[in-house]
């Protein structure tokens, strides 16, 4: 017996919508990312089935179908399988470490970060002139994890909801700048206050003394900018001496 109307209908929607999404990975500068293959369900169920080097570039495949038209969910089934040696990677990073010479460190870094240690791609990162690679770098970086990564990265995001949701990532991954960053772009007063009150407990002089005033006890906000006039924070030594 065959296929109804309806049923011929949603298999060649599941079918356009796949190909739509293949050709998104087609302009991918990645070859394994190219290579990935796409099913869709007749429930808009978007499935990513193959195998790439590098957490990045799995990722990557999932951002170039994110909000594609008849796709209602992504299952990333993509595999990630490392085309490099780990620990000749680590060693060009431990090598680059020795270097004086800012050139020489530059180059090992680099050949590091490309062999795929992924500390050394965070360093390379911030060693790079070129806005571009300075970026990229970051980016590959903090897709793996890297923690101090994703708060650089953070840093350099034209976009302020994508520097808040990679300044959130670094922050709960316990990155102290972070979480006085993410502070900052709280526009909840309750969060801010949150994680300002854990940056402070930290022991971070800024986010004490911006902590103090949030206080309404008149105790706990001059215990806090004693607590960061201490550490020599001119604010709070002046905010001590107004109370005077």
């Amino acid at each position: 017996m065959g296929a109804s109307g309806d049923e011929k209908d949603s298999l060649f929607i599941s079918e356009d919508v796949a190909a739509k999404a293949k050709e998104r990975l087609q302009m991918a500068p990645y070859p394994p990312v190219r290579n990935i293959s796409c099913e869709c369900d007749e429930a808009g169920v978007l499935f990513l089935r193959g195998k790439v080097p590098t957490f990045f570039q799995k990722q990557l495949a999932q951002e170039a179908v994110f909000n594609l038209e008849g796709v209602t969910r992504v299952v990333n089934e993509i595999k990630v399988a490392g085309s490099h040696k780990s620990g000749d990677a680590a060693a060009m990073y431990r090598y680059a470490l020795q270097f004086s010479n800012p050139e020489e460190k530059r180059r090992w870094l680099k050949k590091a970060a490309v062999a795929g240690c992924i500390p050394a791609m965070c360093d390379y990162g911030l060693e790079c002139e070129d806005h571009d690679e300075r970026k990229h770098w970051l980016r590959e970086a903090a897709y793996e994890g890297h923690v101090p990564a994703i708060y650089c990265y953070a840093l350099e995001c034209d976009s302020s909801a994508e520097r808040k949701r990679w300044l959130k990532q670094a922050a709960d991954a316990g990155n102290i700048e972070a979480m006085y960053a993410y502070a900052q772009e709280c526009e909840d007063p309750a969060e801010a206050e949150y994680w300002l009150r854990k940056t402070a407990c930290e022991g971070h002089a800024q986010a004490m003394y911006h902590y103090a005033m949030y206080c309404n006890d008149p105790v706990d906000r001059r215990r806090w900018l004693i607590r960061a006039a201490s550490q020599g924070w001119e604010a709070a030594i002046e905010a001590l001496d107004a109370l005077e």
